[in-house]
Order: structure tokens, then sequence, then C-alpha cells
């Protein structure tokens, strides 16, 4: 198996509804022989998770999944380069049930381009954005809770001809990040090297197509990758994947109605691996704490979790490194409370909850 991200669904007061996406087929990067969604209990107050739960699904790679509390709806996307006769990706909604069981798949579409790798489903359930890796684009579909209505827009990213390096022959959308009460979509693209910041909304009311109000240039080979977003302050954190780096950046929003604009500066850059650490390694998942007070980073090779203190001014300082217990940590769930981390390790088909300590 492999997992792309534990999406949770809270069903009573002390246990959660877990579900891994897996690689269902051979790909250069992964032996994937998953066979669809995988779903567990977990108990809250214990950590412990029950056997596991198949979920078939009809199309291969459901990878990466996003869900939110109030919604009876779980979305997937599956990391595919064609479906229904187009060179595009597939997403897919599925039915959750009282106790949190997956019941049925409820509608499936194209994603807007080749490889979606990362979704994230807007607060209200009714918009779900899209970044397509392979097709270098992101995408924001419309649905309801009887399935997906019609694509409000797709945004192709342009090639930089300047790049040249490892994985960055073209433009790369890795992650979509709501914030700013949702009127702004934070996208990174490790093929480009840069991170992007549109205009998705105004006035609670989403745009007929994104407006770019800034980009800002990573390190060379960087590769950004994912980000994790301050939950009180204007500072995000960019995990960089191909230097395994995060960079820290503050930014400022002025939201005029006629043109509204968007400032960033980088503030920080720090590794996610040891000084003597020798292995060939690449960052994967970063994830805040609700509290604000922690970032985790998960390195694939090294087979760690970079915890990161925060400090009041949002920088960032190394606690220590976590060994996962198993091979390349793709993606971890940290629980609202903080209490618990939850890795699934993608080479070693094994996944490890750890207690954080207070």
């Amino acid at each position: 198996t492999s997992l792309a991200c534990p999406a949770s669904y809270l069903f009573s007061d002390r246990h959660m509804k877990l579900v891994v996406g897996t690689y269902t087929t051979k790909l250069p990067w992964v032996d994937g022989h998953g066979k669809g969604l995988y779903c567990f209990d977990f108990n809250e107050e214990t950590g412990d998770i029950s056997d596991g739960s198949l979920f078939e699904v009809t199309s291969d790679n459901p990878t990466y999944l996003a869900s939110h509390a109030n919604s009876s709806r779980l979305f997937v996307s599956h990391e595919v380069n064609s479906f229904q006769g187009k060179d595009e990706g597939a997403i897919s909604m599925v039915n959750i049930g009282e106790n949190g069981e997956l019941l049925s798949v409820v509608d499936q579409t194209t994603s807007g381009g080749k490889g979606p790798c990362h979704i994230v489903i807007s607060s209200c359930g009714k918009y779900l954005y899209i970044a397509n890796y392979d097709g270098g684009s992101i995408s924001c579909v419309e649905c309801d809770q009887n399935g997906f209505q019609k694509t409000l827009w797709t945004k192709q990213h342009e090639s930089d001809d300047s790049l040249t390096s490892f994985r960055q022959d073209g433009p790369h959308c890795h992650s979509v990040n709501l914030f700013m009460d949702e009127t702004l979509l934070l996208v990174s693209d490790l093929g480009n090297n840069r991170c992007f910041v549109y205009q998705v909304a105004s006035n609670g009311t989403p745009v007929d197509e994104p407006r770019l109000l800034q980009s800002v240039k990573l390190a060379d080979t960087a590769g950004p990758r994912h980000i994790a977003i301050h939950p009180s302050q204007p500072i995000f954190y960019v995990l960089n994947e191909l230097n395994n780096t995060i960079t820290t950046f503050k930014y400022s929003y002025d939201n005029n109605e006629a043109k509204p604009t968007f400032d960033i500066q980088q503030t920080s850059n720090i590794s996610t691996l040891p000084d003597d650490c020798k292995t060939e390694s690449f960052a994967a998942a970063i994830k805040m704490t609700t509290d604000g007070k922690s970032v985790i980073a998960s390195n694939r090779g090294h087979d760690s979790l970079a915890i990161f203190q925060v400090d009041e001014s949002g920088g960032l300082k190394l606690q220590c490194h976590q060994p996962v217990y198993g091979k390349a940590p793709r993606d971890f769930f940290v629980h609202p409370n903080g209490q618990w981390v939850i890795t699934i390790n993608q080479d070693s088909d094994n996944g490890v909850v750890f207690k954080r300590g207070t």
C-alpha cells in the first residue's frame, strides 16, 4: 500500500475513523499493490487502531483524500493520467455512513489535468480544489451531496525554461491550500520551483477564474512540495522536497475589492535532516499543530519525522528527529487535540501511532 493522506471522520466522543489511500499500480517511484481505500477505527483515548477493512473503488491509485467534519462525503483523488477518454486524472466522491463507514461511490469525474496528487475541500463542502502534478495545473470543481456538478475553472501553469534540473523540466503542481477565509489559494509548484497565491473567491462567492496575486521563487532546486499555514499569524511554511528544507514566509494581504494585493517576505530556511545525514532523502509532508506551537515534517530516506518548536515570531527550532519504524513516510496525520501523530510508511506498508509529549 502507499499513503497519500489519512482522512479522518469523527463519529463519536472517543473514536475516529481513519481512511488510508493507496497506490494500486506499479509506477516508477512505487511498487503499488494496494486494493483501494483501507478504513480503521482509531481510539482517541488509547491510541489503538483496529484491523482495517477494504473499500474498493473502480479507479486506480486512490491516493489523496479530503473531508471535513460536517460532511457525509469523502473526496478522493486518483493519481492516473487518463479517465473517461480524456488525458486527465480522476476524482471520486464517497458516501460516509452514520458510524463513519464508507458506503458507496456517489460520483466520479475528471480532475482537470494529469496525475492529481493533492486536493482540499472548502468548509461549505461545495468546492473541491485539485493540484494536478503531471499536468501542471490546478482546478476547482463545484459539487453537492449528489455528486460533482461542473468544473468552475482550470488554470494551466506555464513552464519556466530556465529550469532544467531533476524533476523541474515543466510545471508540477503539488499542493493546494485554502487560507484567508478561503478567499485565497496557495499553490506549490515543484516543477517551476515557485509558490503561487491566487484569489479564488470574492465576498464569499467563487470567482470565474483564479486571479494571480503573487508568486515567489524558492532556492535553486528546492522543489516546493507541501505547505503548512500558521493558524493565527500571517506565516506559512513551505516544505521543499528536493533539498530537504523548510522555508518560512511572512505575508500581508490587502483585500481591496478593486485591486487586492499580497506581499511575501522570506524570513528563514532550515534543514529537515541532521547535519551528519548521508542517506539520500526526500522531504514529503508538513503539518502544524492546531495550537501553532509545533511544525512536523517527514523525511523519506532518513525515514524520520523532523519536529520543530515554533517561537513567538513564527521561527522554527529543531527539537528532535523521530524514527518512523518503517520506510518512506509519505504522509502523516496530526490529531486535532495534538496528542497523537499517525504515520503511514509507503515502502514498508505499515502505520505507526506516536503519542506526543506534553
